[in-house]
């Protein structure tokens, strides 16, 4: 397990753990759930590289946030999907935001690696933040915007957010990363967390607007 602690903004500091241990999942998992203090989790999963366009869409990594925590679970180098990981995420209490859920979820292995449909993750609970935004905020023509933008609708601090993390530069982007390596540097790892860092503290902003 790696753990990363960096800051993101004076007086503001993120921790990341990276984890490619069944064990270590299941209590990190719990120590997060226990950090709950609204029930919402930014949610990103990485997939293969187009670098490697001939292995297909491929989990290597899921990540969630919240508050100053992310934890990095490197799915690549587990031997079975974790019980808990598909327990929490079918947790209906839970308000899951990210970009493009869907089609990502839809590459996540089935637990312990069983074809049984019954085996399949699912994640009810799941929001696109862009239509989430666009509902709270009542401006349907945000649906589709980019992070950067939908940061300044919800009023989110820019650097709180993460998107302008220092690694990813001021439009977002980010260098290529394999996501199936053992270790990574302090930047790539900013880069690995922005999206579901910055998804939790739109969805965070918005839900407690309600």
């Amino acid at each position: 397990m790696g753990i990363y602690d960096f800051e993101i903004e004076p007086g503001v500091k993120i921790k990341a753990k990276l984890i490619d241990n069944p064990t270590l999942v299941h209590q990190n998992i719990c120590e997060l759930y226990s950090t709950l203090k609204t029930p919402v989790a930014g949610l990103d999963v990485k997939l293969h590289s187009s670098f490697w366009p001939w292995i297909g869409n491929q989990a290597q990594m899921l990540i969630l946030c919240v508050e100053n925590h992310c934890l990095i679970i490197q799915l690549a180098h587990l031997d079975v999907f974790p019980q808990i990981l598909k327990k929490i995420l079918a947790d209906e209490k839970i308000c899951f935001v990210g970009k493009e859920l869907g089609r990502k979820l839809a590459t996540l292995p089935r637990v312990g690696n069983n074809n049984d449909y019954n085996n399949a993750v699912t994640c009810n609970t799941g929001v696109e933040v862009g239509n989430l935004a666009a509902r709270v905020l009542k401006k349907p023509y945000i649906s589709e915007l980019g992070l950067a933008y939908l940061v300044n609708e919800a009023g989110v601090s820019p650097s709180v957010a993460g998107t302008v993390f220092s690694s990813s530069g001021a439009s977002g982007g980010s260098p290529w990363i394999d996501y199936s390596a053992r270790a990574f540097t302090e930047e790539e790892i900013k880069c690995v967390i922005r999206e579901a860092y910055t998804c939790y503290a739109i969805g965070n902003k918005l839900l407690n607007m309600l």
